[in-house]
């Protein structure tokens, strides 16, 4: 296919700007104000800092659009069937934000140094972002996936305009997940069944500490 493995010391010296770095084929942009974009015919994903340049209608990759982005966040879509992601009637999202195990620390503010690697379960900080997701299919329902591939509850999620609307979100208040599934209804089962509660944790709420910085973080799954 013509890809050919170079020692780095043998390739030609990049010259960096402020400007885009561009694949050959359009679909990857990396942005050196702080995006990555990913816009192929069935997967399409952001990663975004805060400050990083965004249009008036948020971060843009293809028919996927994420705003506002207040935290770290990323946020993908792909097709699971043989349709592109504007045809498909199986979509999977990822949405992830900063995530470490309960008692990780660094040993610099600069978060640099790890001194404890921590143990379950994982912590996932807390974050949200309003999405925009073009799609020809109408009738679709998301829901909130565990990692083990069960559906745990629906989220909102409305149709207008030939885009789906909604909030992905990892809160206190309820089991943060990283997947959702866009997908017809009776597509999976509901399970309503609570994870087990860790001992000594609350439930739903936890903090961890970096070097004396508190943050508010959610239990994402439980192995």
């Amino acid at each position: 296919n013509g890809n050919v493995c170079l020692r780095l010391d043998k390739l030609p010296k990049a010259e960096w700007t402020d400007a885009d770095v561009v694949s050959d084929t359009g679909e990857l942009v990396w942005s050196r104000a702080g995006r990555v974009t990913v816009a192929t015919p069935r997967t399409e994903a952001i990663v975004a800092y805060p400050k990083g340049e965004s249009s008036p209608d948020g971060f843009v990759a293809g028919g996927l659009s994420v705003r506002p982005v207040d935290k770290y966040q990323v946020v993908g879509a792909s097709a699971l069937d043989a349709a592109t992601l504007r045809e498909s009637s199986k979509v999977l999202f990822v949405h992830l934000s900063n995530m470490y195990n309960q008692d990780f620390a660094f040993d610099q503010p600069n978060w640099n140094c790890v001194k404890s690697w921590g143990h379950l379960p994982y912590l996932a900080e807390c974050a949200a972002a309003e999405v925009t997701f073009k799609s020809a299919v109408k009738g679709l329902e998301l829901l909130a996936i565990r990692y083990d591939g069960t559906a745990i509850r629906r989220e909102e999620a409305t149709y207008a305009d030939g885009a789906y609307r909604f909030k992905l979100a990892v809160t206190p208040d309820r089991e943060a997940v990283a997947c959702y599934a866009l997908v017809k209804p009776g597509t999976y089962e509901i399970d309503t069944k609570p994870l087990p509660p860790v001992k000594g944790l609350p439930v739903t709420e936890m903090t961890f500490t970096v070097k004396n910085v508190g943050k508010t973080a959610a239990k994402l799954e439980l192995t």
